[in-house]
């Protein structure tokens, strides 16, 4: 049903398309009749002959009334039953509806009364199932060139074969198999591992295998090589099976009801000069270290129908890399250009280098293809951080150019994945008194899925004296150790995502004037699995605060000044406020700081504010980087408050890890004058500065970004359907014309609000391009094809947006109309990047993590049918649902009452 039987029309909003398949069934009374009718919205009403109602079982049946003559007891009931029809390939989270009405005559004192009375709606629903779809596409591995099902390819390419699983539905896909079979004379190579760029051979020309998950709008790609070289010339390839390349893919997940066959057919056409660069078959290197030795096999094969003459291979041998050795003689290297040419001659056809002329042995002065062996060494001194390419490019004729190998790129960046932060407990470039304690702190996170070697070594300038160094590795306790040596190394295995830290006590020398200053510099090095990652430099400056001696007795290094003038305003105390956005309240590496933060120094009891020696009271802002100085204060008791702003913040927890002195919160809350503030204990200086009273403040405003998707209008041939009120679902009615191959433009209307009180920028939208639409980029200002071939939109990326503010982006995809494309199809966007004025993250969403409960997510369906008769689009499939009603669509009740009791 679509509406109500209760003649009151209320829609159902029911979205699948039912009909009766089989004669209602009753039991449990005597006399009735049923009638049937194709029309949906019919009334009770037997002689109004527009709602069609005949005993005669038709072929549409949409509604049916069934009349009872018998007199029902009270208490009796009787039952009835049918099977009826839905389509097939419905979508998920589909809904179907209907209802039923009871009408009925009771006997009262005023006599017989007509009532009706409403049955419960019945509903179904699709389930959120996996939706699977396959594709498979043929690149040539070198170039990258895709190749067309059936099109020509040359011989003798190393061709990529990439198999893609879409899952289009609502829940995760899981165990998806698949077989792939080539035909004879077919070699196929299996990928082994990401870093190493390399293929393995299998011994037959079958593969069955298996993707364990696929997420929700996520597609998996599979990968094989496969290498064809047998087409000759007339005559000389009698097989078929020597001049196609074939392979049938079959893709399967029986739980779900999938089961999807491809099938490639390719001729082969004659090839041309094909080069080959691939990690050394000997070879099992799947990371480079410094001063390591690696081994390649360049190939390079005549697959023309010609002679092929002064070929030359050419290479740009990158500067990190040393030519060791090569099995070649025939090599030029040119150290200034660092250009690499092998010498190669003439290469012949694959049939034109034997003997006589005649297949059998081969004449060792003829070849159709060259291997050559070449080994090289990382160089010690290399940037790890930059990445390696090497590729070979080979020309005929001298000077031209005919085939470019595949890029193989080594990034040391990718094995060496770590994050580093050196600082100082006082802050790189400043200046901190003699009398201070000096702390150099070196932390390293393996931000890799592996256990990583870390070496720290810390090279302290000869200005300090070094009293102890803290080891903490992960959530362990710091241990201490005792040295007096000036270089400090630690050596640790570290766990994927934990944290190396190294905190070396130092004291800074005595200075001879209180006008002296002296440079110091600590070094640090970091090595990641025996490679040297980088090295770091700590620059401060020692200032005097005596007059101990003279120039005679400076120490090296020391900027000696004469003075005779002395102050006990000499001493420090600052600090940093930040943003503690994962509430540890650990100052952590990629937080944000936070700027123009009132921060006041007090006296001891909380209450009179500090003045200089000048009249001035101490009052500073946090600078760009969050930190804040009190300069020139002498030894005495003090207070710090930091006056925020409570509306929008609050303070993270107090001293949250002792073991964290340096990057922990040392402010608690007090309220003084009526107003929030943070404070901290009494902080004594005592001929010595005091470094890191740091503040961590909690953002309690919000940033958050919801997204909206509707429909605009849909685009078939001449014919525009507009849609006037915000919609995320469309059902589209075609017309025969209009199936066939005719192509529909689809209008999406996305929006993004600001949810939240801060204002802030939404950076990039995506949208994942449901399966069978087609971006086309002339349509759509703004987009551009990304990562996963995703659409995305940074136009709103430098448009503030205030809280309550929405902005829109409108994309259009087209999608070409066929009888097997007539579906719901399911479109969806997300907020793949977004951030607040303040640095904050969306505070209820994550970015691009495709999740459908979270607010910066949003879709639009539209449901593509056909007008003329639902079976030209779909197979019937026959769901027998047994109903058991206790009511009746329409009963004519005869009750009345004898010597005080009804009977009947």
């Amino acid at each position: 049903n679509l509406k109500s039987t209760d003649g009151s029309n209320n829609d159902l909003a029911s979205q699948i398309d039912t009909k009766i398949a089989s004669a209602i069934k009753i039991n449990g009374v005597k006399s009735y009749k049923v009638y049937y009718s194709a029309n949906t919205n019919a009334t009770v009403d037997l002689n109004n002959a527009d709602n069609g109602w005949t005993t005669e079982l038709i072929a549409d049946v949409k509604s049916y009334l069934i009349e009872v003559n018998d007199v029902l007891k009270n208490g009796g009931a009787f039952n009835f039953a049918y099977n009826f029809k839905t389509p097939e390939n419905m979508e998920y989270s589909m809904i179907g509806k209907t209802i039923y009405s009871v009408y009925y005559t009771v006997s009262e004192i005023v006599g017989n009364v007509p009532k009706m009375i409403n049955a419960s709606v019945v509903g179904l629903k699709t389930t959120n199932i996996p939706v699977l779809n396959s594709t498979m596409k043929i690149f040539d591995y070198n170039t990258n060139v895709e190749y067309q099902n059936g099109q020509d390819i040359p011989s003798g390419r190393m061709l990529k074969y990439v198999l893609s699983v879409k899952n289009s539905g609502k829940d995760v896909a899981k165990d998806v198999s698949y077989n792939i079979v080539a035909n004879d004379y077919t070699a196929l190579y299996e990928f082994t591992d990401k870093y190493k760029n390399k293929y393995v051979k299998l011994s037959n020309n079958k593969i069955d295998g298996k993707i364990l998950n696929i997420e929700p709008g996520e597609t998996v790609n599979v990968e094989y090589l496969v290498y064809k070289d047998r087409i000759g010339e007339e005559g000389k390839t009698p097989y078929e099976d020597q001049r196609i390349v074939k392979l049938t893919v079959n893709i399967f997940a029986e739980k779900y009801g999938y089961d999807e066959k491809i099938d490639l057919n390719n001729n082969l056409s004659e090839g041309g000069i094909a080069t080959f660069l691939i990690p050394s078959a000997e070879e099992n290197f799947d990371e480079m270290n410094l001063n390591g030795q690696y081994g390649f096999d360049l190939y390079v094969k005549n697959n023309s129908f010609t002679k092929q003459n002064n070929v030359l291979i050419k290479m740009i041998v990158p500067k990190e890399l040393t030519i060791k050795s090569s099995n070649y003689n025939k090599m030029k290297f040119d150290e200034r250009t660092r250009e690499l040419v092998f010498d190669i001659g003439t290469l012949n056809t694959r049939y034109d280098v034997y003997k006589d002329e005649i297949p059998g042995q081969v004449d060792e002065n003829k070849k159709s293809f060259q291997k050559i062996s070449i080994s090289f060494q990382l160089n010690a001194e290399a940037d790890v951080k930059s990445e390696i390419e090497l590729k070979a490019e080979t020309y005929v004729d001298v000077k031209k150019k005919v085939d470019t190998s595949k890029i193989l790129k080594y990034s040391l960046k990718n094995v060496l994945n770590v994050d580093v932060l050196v600082r100082s407990n006082v802050g790189n470039n400043q200046t901190l008194l003699d009398t201070d304690r000096l702390e150099y702190i070196s932390e390293v996170v393996n931000k890799s899925n592996d256990v990583q070697r870390i070496t720290i070594v810390d090279k302290l300038p000869v200005s300090v004296d070094i009293d102890k160094y803290f080891v903490k590795i992960g959530n362990n306790p710091e241990k201490e150790y005792k040295s007096s040596n000036l270089a400090i190394s630690i050596d640790e295995n570290i766990n994927s995502g934990e944290k190396v830290q190294l905190r070396v006590i130092t004291k800074p020398t005595y200075l001879g004037s209180v006008e002296s200053l002296m440079p110091v510099s600590n070094m640090v090095d970091i090595y990641v699995n025996s490679n040297k990652y980088g090295s770091y430099t700590i620059n401060n400056v020692i200032k005097g605060t005596a007059n101990r001696y003279s120039e005679n007795f400076k120490k090296a290094g020391e900027q000696y000044k004469s003075s005779k003038n002395d102050t006990e305003y000499k001493y420090n105390i600052s600090g940093n406020v930040w943003n503690d956005m994962n509430l540890n309240g650990i100052k952590d590496y990629d937080e944000l700081n936070i700027k123009d933060i009132n921060v006041y120094l007090y006296n001891e009891n909380g209450k009179d504010l500090i003045y200089d020696q000048f009249g001035n009271p101490r009052i500073v802002k946090t600078d760009e980087d969050g930190n804040y100085l009190f300069n020139n204060l002498k030894s005495g008791n003090y207070v710090v408050v930091v006056d925020y702003d409570s509306n929008k913040y609050n303070l993270t927890n107090y001293k949250a890890n002792l073991s964290e002195e340096l990057n922990n919160s040392k402010f608690i809350n007090k309220d003084i004058a009526n107003k929030k503030v943070a404070i901290t204990d009494v902080l004594v200086i005592n001929k010595s500065s005091i470094y890191n009273v740091n503040l961590g403040l909690i953002s309690n405003v919000k940033f958050s970004l919801k997204l909206m998707q509707s429909i605009n209008k849909v685009v078939i041939n001449n014919r525009t359907l507009s849609v006037k009120d915000f919609r995320n679902y469309l059902r589209v009615d075609l017309n025969k014309k209009e199936i066939n191959d005719s192509k529909a433009y689809v209008e999406y209307n996305i929006l993004v609000k600001n949810n939240g009180l801060l204002a802030g920028y939404s950076n990039s939208i995506v949208d994942y391009i449901p399966d069978g639409f087609e971006f086309e980029p002339e349509m759509n200002n703004g987009w551009r094809i990304g990562e996963n071939n995703y659409v995305y939109n940074d136009t709103l990326s430098n448009v503030l947006l205030n809280p309550g503010e929405v902005k829109e982006v409108k994309l259009i995809l087209s999608y070409k109309i066929t009888n097997n494309k007539l579906k719901l199809t399911h479109n969806v966007a997300e907020i793949a990047e977004s951030v607040s004025v303040d640095g904050l993250q969306d505070s209820n969403s994550k970015s691009f993590n495709k999740n459908e409960d979270e607010d910066d997510f949003a879709y639009a369906d539209i449901y593509f049918t056909n007008t003329n008769i639902m079976n030209t689009i779909f197979k019937i499939i026959l769901l027998i649902i047994i109903i058991i009603i206790m009511f009746l669509n329409f009963i004519n009740i005869k009750k009345y009452k004898e010597g005080g009791k009804n009977e009947g």
